[in-house]
């Protein structure tokens, strides 16, 4: 009995060295096919520096923050009226935070330990007025950044549509499915003045 399964044991250990041996000469090869895959794209690279073509920009490039926030100030010029309005709702929300933090040290100091009812009353009203100044601004500004938001995205989309018609070297396919992945629906386009 001890023969048989030590026969058996050695046939198990044979298949599986071969299984291993299998596996490892599998995962060679897609190795191989990737090294084969790098060196002739080295190879294609090569041949375009040869040919005196641009370099291509680094993926890791970036533009500076100021460079940045004037593109993006460019965009918001000119509605500079309501972009004004924005920031003074932004201006009186937080002013009302502040006033509200330090209304307690203003209840205990002036209304409480005195026991100053008035001083109390004209804290907490002024508080409720501020309450209902703050609600008021938050719609505005609600408004405002919908307004706003919805106006500089169009200004990109029309800006984008204007590039692609001056890309006249493109063929027509090429500037097709750049405009479909600019703008999602055909209405979108249509706004801004574009026919089928």
């Amino acid at each position: 009995m001890s023969s048989v399964s030590k026969s058996g044991i050695s046939n198990f250990k044979f298949q599986i060295s071969d299984l291993k041996s299998q596996q490892i000469s599998n995962l060679k090869s897609p190795v191989s096919d990737l090294k084969s895959q790098i060196s002739n794209l080295k190879s294609q690279i090569s041949d375009l520096d040869s040919q005196g073509s641009k370099p291509i920009p680094s993926a890791t490039a970036m533009m500076s923050p100021v460079r940045l926030l004037s593109i993006l100030l460019s965009y918001v010029k000119p509605y500079a009226s309501r972009a004004l309005a924005l920031v003074l709702t932004l201006l009186v929300e937080g002013a009302f935070n502040i006033l509200l933090a330090l209304s307690l040290k203003f209840i205990i100091d002036f209304a409480i330990a005195p026991r100053n009812s008035l001083v109390l009353g004209m804290i907490l009203g002024s508080l409720g007025a501020g309450f209902l100044l703050t609600a008021g601004s938050q719609v505005i500004r609600d408004y405002l950044y919908a307004w706003l938001g919805a106006r500089i995205v169009n200004d990109v989309r029309k800006e984008m549509f204007c590039h692609f018609l001056r890309c006249k070297r493109r063929n027509r396919l090429a500037v097709g499915k750049l405009f479909a992945s600019a703008f999602p629906s055909v209405a979108e386009a249509a706004t801004l003045g574009w026919r089928a």
